[in-house]
This record gives structure tokens, sequence and C-alpha cells, in this order.
């Protein structure tokens, strides 16, 4: 789920996925360049889009740490009304790790995927700051 504005145009697209029937679907809506874009949302902020049938807001609080995407969107033919809200834990975390060849090593988009499957750097992956399991 995204919110863009690139001044002159503004657009906002989420994907969703049905369970149950393995159906994909997308909605999207543009307009002319009217999404509120704080440009400091990290620190507290409202990140919304809207026109009719399509509504998205971002709400970053940062006293209680935490983000909350709200989403309404009606249905039509590209797939079935969304709506929800999404609460985010922002709080502070120990550096995320994951299981990579039988070492722990720290989660860095430039080095792995989220997984574990896979390195970016080919086979010669630095890992000297990676320590064994149970160490």
């Amino acid at each position: 789920m995204i919110i863009q504005d690139a001044k002159y145009l503004a657009t906002s697209e989420i994907y969703g996925y049905d369970r149950a029937t393995s159906d994909l679907y997308e909605h999207s809506a543009a307009a002319r360049g009217h999404a509120v874009l704080p440009s400091r949302l990290l620190d507290g902020g409202r990140c919304s889009f809207a026109v009719d049938g399509y509504r998205m807001q971002y709400v970053f609080d940062p006293d209680r740490r935490q983000r909350r995407i709200m989403i309404d969107i009606d249905g039509s033919a590209a797939g079935p009304a969304l709506r929800g809200e999404l609460e985010l834990d922002a709080g502070p975390r120990p550096h995320p790790t994951c299981r990579h060849r039988g070492r722990i090593l720290p989660l860095d988009p430039g080095r792995i995927d989220g997984a574990g499957r896979r390195t970016t750097h080919g086979p010669d992956l630095h890992t000297d700051h990676v320590r064994s399991p149970g160490r």
C-alpha cells in the first residue's frame, strides 16, 4: 500500500489477497496532486489520500511509538471492498536477525532477503561480523 504525490499527480495503490480463493487484486486511484504528505512523517504527522470511494491514511505518533494505517475502499470491478485499520508498533527493538547457511546474520537488505534465502553479494558474503548459533 502506497501513497505518492508528484506535485501534479497523486496516486495510491493497495494489493489484497484472498486466501480462500487465491485471488490477488489491486485497488488504485489517481487525482490531481493533492495527497497530504508532510515533510517529516516519522516525527509525527499524517499522510492521506482521498477520492470518492477510496481513502487511505497513515498516522505517525512518536509519543506512543506507533503507526496507524486506515483503509476505506469501496468494492469495484478490480476487487471487493477493503476496510480496516492496522496498528504497527514502532518501539525500539533489537536489530533483527535471520539464519543463513547455519549462521545468524543481521537483516540487511543489501545482503540477504528477509527469509535468508539468497545473498546479493555472491558467494563471497562476508561473515566476519556473524556469530554461530548458540554462542
